[in-house]
C-alpha cells in the first residue's frame, strides 16, 4: 500500500458506483422466530387436550364433564395457542436446493398435469391465496377459534423440505363457487414459510370458470 492511502468511504462506496446496498435492495424480508419456543409452547397446549381425553378415555370423567374442561381450556390457552400458530406461520426459512413440486402423490392431480385427464387444471396461486381459500383457523362450537394446522406435521415438514426441496402439490374442489374439500393445506404453509411465491393447485368440479379472487372459502 502506497505512503499517505486513505481509504474514502465516499468514493469507494456501493452507491457510488451505482450499486444499491442491500438494506435498499426490494428483497423479501425474512422474518425468524425461535421455532423452538413455538413448538415447545405448542406441544405444551397440545398436552393438556390430550390429557383431558385421555381421563375421558379411562372413565375418570363425564362426557359433559369433558366439554365443560375443554371450554375452560380454550378459554385459558386459545388466545396463546392462536399467537403461537400465527407467530409459526410467519416464520421463514430458506431453501438449500432448488424447489421442485411434486404431482405424483395425488392421481387425480398428476392425471391433469401429465395430460391424461381433462377432468380439471392446474392454476398458479399464491400460497396466501390457497390458505385464504381453506381457512388456517376454524371457529369452535363454543366460539373459540382453533388451527386447522397440525404443527407437528409442520415441524416434521421443514427439516425435510429445506434438504429435499420436494413440496407436493395440492387441489381444491369446488362446487356453486365454494371450496368443498381439498388436500395440501400443511404445504401451502410450506411453501409459505420457504418464501416461495407461486405454487401450482390442481382444480376440480368446476373448475372451468375457477376464480381465486371470487371463491368462497371452504368454511365460509
Amino acid at each position: 500500500m502506497a505512503k499517505g492511502w486513505r481509504f474514502d468511504s465516499k468514493r469507494h462506496s456501493l452507491a457510488s458506483r451505482g450499486i444499491k446496498s442491500p438494506q435498499r435492495c426490494n428483497l423479501r424480508p425474512f422474518k425468524q422466530n425461535n421455532l423452538q419456543e413455538i413448538f415447545s409452547g405448542l406441544k405444551e397446549i397440545s398436552i393438556k387436550y390430550h390429557q383431558i381425553w385421555v381421563d375421558e378415555e379411562k372413565g375418570k370423567i363425564t362426557r359433559e364433564e369433558r366439554d365443560l374442561r375443554f371450554k375452560k381450556l380454550n378459554n385459558e390457552v386459545g388466545i396463546k395457542q392462536i399467537d403461537l400458530f400465527k407467530r409459526l406461520f410467519n416464520h421463514r426459512e430458506q431453501l438449500k436446493v432448488p424447489v421442485k413440486f411434486n404431482y405424483e402423490d395425488y392421481p387425480i392431480v398428476n392425471n391433469i398435469y401429465t395430460g391424461d385427464s381433462n377432468n380439471g387444471r392446474i392454476v398458479m396461486m399464491t400460497p396466501d391465496e390457497y390458505l385464504r381459500l381453506v381457512a388456517l383457523f376454524q371457529t369452535n362450537d363454543d366460539g373459540t377459534k382453533s388451527s386447522t394446522v397440525s404443527w407437528r406435521v409442520i415441524k416434521e415438514l421443514i427439516p425435510k423440505v429445506k434438504k429435499s426441496g420436494k413440496i407436493n402439490v395440492g387441489y381444491l374442489d369446488i362446487e356453486h363457487g365454494k371450496v368443498i374439500s381439498q388436500e395440501g393445506r400443511h404445504n401451502a404453509v410450506i411453501s409459505k414459510i420457504f418464501g416461495i411465491e407461486k405454487i401450482p393447485v390442481g382444480i376440480f368440479g368446476e373448475f372451468w370458470d375457477f376464480d381465486v379472487n371470487t371463491t368462497k372459502p371452504q368454511y365460509d
